[in-house]
This record gives structure tokens, C-alpha cells and sequence, in this order.
């Protein structure tokens, strides 16, 4: 690190600091400005914040390694992710703008009645709100560890009054001001914009590393010929589809359809949009940004390192992880920070360490407003302090973003593994199986059943993370003969999902439905697709009919083609398998024609979009 790179570093964490405080006056008006920016964002801004919070810090790291431990075909996760991201905002995140809730966490006062509405959104509240946005935001800060140790070149441990403090917790502990800093003064609108500002930061270093590797490599051709020399089987880095097991359908059939209308952060940011229609155009936008645009650089740079950063370098300069059986690896998490190291000049390595930060921060920010928000909405106010000012729930929703900022610095501190946390992570959120889902498709399903599914989640998990737990999900996976990581995080979330929704299943058959009024006050509000016929015998006509299914599906799958079309073209054209690339650009043409037709056969052009409150006026 050169004075410029400190000098260019240090404008960017004092501009991001401006920009959130010249927009604090307004936000911090009221809770509707400070939660949801007034409902007034544009979908381009808001796709861009939703893409900027999964460039994280560690996503740089993990998808890297991701790449070099299982190859191309152990990054059929993300395809699953992208079918997941476009089955939420088609099916799911569209009924949750309809309903204008400012938290996820309202929607069981809208389902539920008496104390198992309020038990249900306390306790999702706390597990999901408080614990689960906690470890996301960890996640950041263990990559930046990673940074500081590799690019700053910094000693492990600075003199402090006295103490050895380890460089990593100061490091840890400054950037999580800097974002506090802004986050909380500015509120939902101050993130967005500074989101926009964070990702384009973090992506022009990117590319430009990218494209210094890449030439270092010998283009795609001398990739292809280098990983054709690998001793051993090298088909996992050439070959884009893994072998059909359990790993596939989890990825492809039961990964898509888990906890869909249950916690998500990113439909947070969703309720900051003008209306439903513009639920959809931000999901195109950060599909085809977030998956294409932000995910080909990790994948392309992790492939190349294999040939720049050997494992024996690793090993002698960094501690090696842990693997699920208890073995050792190399620390592949930090052949990209090295790379960067290695090959950027004095200037862009400076703004690579600003996107390092910036990408932390953009994924920080949101997560600790989240927290912050749903907190304050869902328990303190309605709950703790009634009936307070508009300004009091703002300052409240602020120290509660301090104390969410504390406790991730101490999960960064103490953890290393960036990988393994995102997967404990995910546990956590999946565990309630498809119970989330149903409660939204099928008039059925009541409030004792989804207490049980929440409370179950909590015995499996405890199992799960018990001395028991672990050695059982091994043996599954290799009774079945799986390998790789993805094997240990399928199989753990198969069994947490099965076991929480029979519980739940089973409890619900067991006990009576919600009241008829209430399920028709919830119905006139988010109109909701499926299993609702008693609901709507009982309204008659006095309801707008949900959304065709047909044309949800057909709006998806072609959503799907535009962003797999692209992945399989950049993938084709780096592996230069170039008729490959040629065919996934004409399924990219055939999606962009589907996505119009199918969205103007949703929203036809003109249509005024009706929200709950004026239906119900005019009705």
C-alpha cells in the first residue's frame, strides 16, 4: 500500500460519512421515511442495494474458494440462489408491497389471531431480526480480516495503553463505526444511496483485476490448457453440472421453494418501492446485475488462482479451516485479497481495498437497519412503549442498531470460516421447512401451527449444533456417497425441514383454522394465489381474483433464461467452449422477449395499480 492508496481509502469512508449525514434530516422525520425511505425509491436504486448487500466482503472470498475446492459444477448453489431470487419476487415479494407493511415481521398480525400473532413476530423478531442479520453482518467482517492480513501488510499484533491488541479486531472495530456512523443517521434512504455509491466502487477494481489475471493466464485459452494439465480428475472445473443426487433436486426443486414468504432481508428494501409493478422491474435488474455482473469476476478470478496462488503458499504463510469432518484445508478464502496484492498498481490497489471496505459496508448497513427496524416495529413499539412520537421510535431504532453493531463485531472477531457461516446462517433461516410457504398458499394453516414450527426449529437446530448432531448428518452423507461442501449443507437442511414442517403439519391438522373474518381481512389485503376457496366463496365478489398462475410461471422461467442464459455464455466464452456461448445467447434473446410479454400481461401498460387502502375505498 502506497500514501495514494491510504489517501484514496480514506476519501472514500469520509465521503460515504457525508453522504449519510446530509441525508439525515429527512430521514430521521418519521418511521415511514426512516424504515421504508417514504416508499418512494426507484427500482434501478434499490435492485443496486440489493445487489451492492451480496457483494460482501466474503463473497469475494467464498465464491473464489468455492470454485477452487469444487469446481464450476459446485456452482450450481447459485443457480438454485437465482431461481430462488426470481420464484420470491414473482410469487411472493409483489404481495408483500401489495399489503404496505413497513417490516416483514407485520405480516403475522395480518394472518394470525390473539397471542399467537404477537408470539410468532416476537419470536421472529428476535431469532431471524436480531440473530440471524447479526451473523450476515459478521460474515463482512471476517473478510475484511482476511484483508487486512493479506493486502495491508500490517503485524498481527499493534501496542494499544499497554495491551497487544490483534490488528484484525482494530480493523474490525473502525469499519464497523465508519458504517454505524452513517447508517443510523440516514436511515433506509441514506443506505440506498450510499449502496450505489459502495458498488460501484467495489466493482471497478474487480473487473480491472480480472483483467490483469486473466492476461497474466493467457486468456481463455491458456485457463483451459492449464487446467487440461492438472494432474488427477479436472472434469469439476470444465464440466457445469454435477452428477444427479440429492445435491440437484435440493438445488433445483426443494432449495427454490423453502421458507418463501417467511424472512428474507432483501424484501425489506422491497417495501421502499413505489408499487407492485416496480417490485418486478427491480427484480431484472438485480438478477441480471447480481448474478452476471457482480458473480462472474469471483468465479473467473477463482478458476485462475488456482494457477497463481498454490496451496503450498497458503499453507506456509496462513492458518489452514476446518472442514465438517474435522479435517485441514488451505485457506482458499484468501487467494483473492492475494491476487490483489500481487498484481494491482499503486492507485487501484487503494480503490480495491476501498472496494474491499465499501462492499463490507454495503451489506453491514443493511443488515443492522433491519435489525434496528423490525426490533422497533415489531417489538418495542408495539409492545414496550406505545404510543410514543414519530422521533422517539427513530432514536430508539438507532441505539438499537448500535447494539446489533456490537454484537457482530464479536462474532467477526471469533470466527474465521466465511463459508461455514454463511451455511450456519442459512440453517437457521431454512429450518422452519415449507411451513412458510403454506401459511401464504393455503387458507389452512393457522397460528398454533406456526408457534410449533417455530419452536421445533429451535429443538433441531439445538440437535443439529449438539455433539450428536454433526456426527449424524456425516453418516447420512456418506452413506449416500456425496462429497464436497454442498453435501453437508443439503443433507443438514433436508433433515432440519422434513422434521420441522411434519411437526408443523401435524399440529395444524390437530387444531381448528383461523376465524373466517380474519382470513378475509387477510385475503382482501394481499390477494394471495392458491389453496384460498373457502376465503373467496365467502367474499363472493367483492374481491379482485389473485394473479394467473400461469403467467407467474411464464414470467419466471423467462426471467430465468435471461440470467442462466448469461451465466452459461460468460462461463462458455471463458472456458472457450464458444458454441455453447453462441446457443445461451439465443435462450438470453427468448428471455428478454418472454419477460415483456409476460410483464405486460401482468401489468398491462396504463394500468393504474390499486393498493389495499383504495380498493377498499372504492369497493
Amino acid at each position: 500500500m502506497h500514501w495514494i492508496d491510504y489517501l484514496i481509502v480514506g476519501l472514500v469512508l469520509i465521503g460515504l460519512v457525508f453522504v449519510g449525514i446530509g441525508l439525515s434530516r429527512k430521514s430521521s422525520s418519521d418511521t415511514s421515511e426512516y424504515l421504508v425511505a417514504g416508499r418512494k425509491m426507484p427500482w434501478w436504486l434499490v435492485g443496486v442495494s440489493d445487489v451492492a448487500v451480496g457483494l460482501n466482503t466474503s463473497s469475494m472470498l467464498q465464491d473464489s474458494r468455492k470454485v477452487r475446492q469444487d469446481g464450476v459444477m459446485g456452482l450450481m448453489q447459485m443457480w438454485g440462489f437465482a431461481m430462488k431470487a426470481c420464484i420470491q419476487g414473482v410469487f411472493f415479494e409483489r404481495l408483500w408491497r401489495r399489503a404496505r407493511f413497513k417490516t416483514q415481521m407485520e405480516f403475522y398480525e395480518a394472518r394470525y389471531t390473539g397471542w399467537k400473532a404477537n408470539f410468532a413476530r416476537v419470536f421472529d423478531t428476535v431469532v431471524f431480526g436480531g440473530f440471524v442479520t447479526s451473523i450476515w453482518a459478521a460474515i463482512g467482517l471476517v473478510g475484511i480480516k482476511k484483508v487486512v492480513t493479506v493486502i495491508l501488510g500490517l503485524p498481527t499484533y499493534v501496542e494499544v495503553a499497554g495491551l497487544n491488541v490483534s490488528t484484525e479486531t482494530i480493523a474490525v472495530i473502525g469499519v464497523v463505526a465508519i458504517a454505524l456512523v452513517y447508517s443510523a443517521a440516514a436511515g433506509a434512504r441514506g443506505i440506498f444511496w450510499t449502496d450505489l455509491i459502495e458498488f460501484i466502487i467495489a466493482i471497478v477494481p474487480l473487473y480491472v483485476l480480472l483483467i490483469l489475471v486473466y492476461s497474466k493466464i493467457g486468456g481463455s485459452v491458456g485457463l483451459h490448457e492449464n487446467i487440461d494439465a492438472l494432474s488427477g480428475d479436472n472434469s469439476k472445473y470444465l464440466q457445469f453440472l454435477q452428477p444427479f443426487s440429492i445435491i440437484i433436486v435440493y438445488m433445483f426443486f426443494i432449495n427454490p421453494l423453502l421458507d418463501h414468504g417467511g424472512f428474507n432481508p432483501g424484501m425489506q428494501r422491497t417495501l421502499s418501492l413505489k408499487d407492485e409493478r416496480e417490485v418486478i422491474y427491480s427484480l431484472i435488474f438485480k438478477s441480471v446485475v447480481g448474478f452476471l455482473l457482480r458473480g462472474f469476476p469471483f468465479i473467473a478470478i477463482g478458476l485462475i488462482g488456482m494457477f497463481l496462488v498454490s496451496d503450498a503458499y497458503l499453507l506456509d504463510n496462513f492458518d489452514p479451516l476446518m472442514t465438517p469432518e474435522g479435517g485441514e484445508i488451505p485457506d482458499w478464502e484468501r487467494v483473492f485479497p492475494t491476487l490483489a496484492s500481487q498484481y494491482l498498481p499503486v492507485g487501484l490497489m487503494g480503490l480495491m481495498v476501498a472496494g474491499f471496505l465499501c462492499a463490507f459496508m454495503s451489506s453491514f448497513d443493511s443488515n443492522i437497519h433491519l435489525t434496528g427496524s423490525v426490533f422497533v416495529n415489531d417489538l418495542y413499539r408495539p409492545f414496550i412503549a406505545k404510543g410514543k412520537s414519530e422521533k422517539h421510535y427513530v432514536r430508539a431504532t438507532q441505539v438499537v442498531m448500535t447494539l446489533a453493531a456490537l454484537n457482530t463485531i464479536l462474532i467477526g472477531i471469533f470466527v474465521d470460516d466465511i463459508l461455514y457461516l454463511g451455511y450456519f446462517a442459512l440453517t437457521i433461516t431454512l429450518g422452519g421447512g415449507w411451513f412458510k410457504l403454506l401459511r401464504l398458499v393455503w387458507w389452512r394453516v393457522n397460528g398454533n401451527a406456526e408457534v410449533a414450527s417455530q419452536l421445533f426449529s429451535l429443538v433441531v437446530f439445538a440437535f443439529i449444533l449438539s455433539p450428536f448432531g454433526k456426527p449424524f448428518v456425516v453418516g447420512l452423507v456418506q452413506f449416500m456417497g456425496l462429497e464436497g461442501n454442498d453435501a453437508f449443507y443439503v443433507t443438514r437442511n433436508t433433515v432440519a425441514g422434513l422434521a420441522c414442517t411434519t411437526f408443523a403439519f401435524v399440529v395444524m391438522l390437530m387444531s381448528k383454522p383461523e376465524p373466517m373474518d380474519k382470513l378475509t381481512e387477510f385475503y382482501r389485503r394481499m390477494r394471495p394465489f392458491g389453496f384460498w376457496g373457502p376465503v373467496r366463496s365467502t367474499l363472493g365478489g367483492k374481491v379482485a381474483a389473485p394473479d394467473p398462475i400461469s403467467i407467474q410461471i411464464a414470467l419466471t422461467a423467462s426471467i430465468l433464461a435471461i440470467v442462466w442464459g448469461g451465466w452459461f455464455a460468460a462461463m462458455c466464452f471463458l472456458l472457450t467452449y464458444w458454441l455453447g456461448g453462441l446457443l445461451a445467447c439465443c435462450f438470453i434473446g427468448l428471455g428478454i422477449f418472454g419477460t415483456r410479454f409476460f410483464l405486460l400481461k401482468l401489468y398491462p401498460e396504463g394500468e393504474e395499480i390499486m393498493e389495499y387502502q383504495e380498493l377498499e375505498t372504492k369497493r
